[in-house]
């Protein structure tokens, strides 16, 4: 636990090599826990803005327990970040296999549809994102806005009002 800690010290003072290396050696020296130190590993890493090398360690997770709902929403999300939206589709996919209920992944991969120009994919995602929750008012939010952007005026302004209604 403290070379972990020394290792995310390093990670936050901008140290990434040292950060790296006393990482590697806590995995090197455990045994047990090794999914959920790698999840923490790329924590470090992302609140450094290190997107690439906190995907290196969830990888690595991911290849120990590859359906674990963690690793493949933090895989979803790296990779977004990094504009890798086929790689973030892959693994916002391997999520909802494992969990097709999650609204918040639906609404994530609506923002990634969106992102690569795939308005109806988006449109879907948000729908289930709202069908699952009906409360989520980001997914309505984003959902008018996609039909704004489409010039369909009379559908953004009766979702715009749902999103206000939850939202006021």
């Amino acid at each position: 636990e403290v070379i972990l800690l020394k290792g995310t010290a390093m990670a936050q003072l901008g140290k990434i090599k040292d950060a790296e290396k006393l990482f590697d050696i806590a995995l090197a020296k455990t045994e047990e826990d090794k999914v959920d130190i790698l999840i923490n590993i790329s924590v470090a890493f992302e609140n450094a803005r290190k997107y690439n090398l906190a995907i290196k360690y969830l990888k690595m997770a991911f290849e120990l327990d590859p359906s674990n709902l963690s690793v493949l929403y933090d895989l979803g999300f790296y990779y977004e970040r990094q504009h890798n939206y086929s790689a973030s589709i892959e693994f916002y996919d391997k999520y909802l296999n494992e969990d097709p209920f999650s609204d918040n992944v639906w609404y994530n991969i609506g923002v990634v549809y969106y992102k690569i120009n795939k308005p109806l994919k988006a449109l879907e995602a948000y729908d289930y994102a709202i069908a699952i929750n009906p409360s989520y008012a980001s997914a309505y939010f984003n959902k008018a806005n996609l039909y704004a952007n489409d010039s369909d005026y009379s559908n953004a302004v009766r979702i715009y009002k749902e999103f206000l209604d939850l939202e006021p």
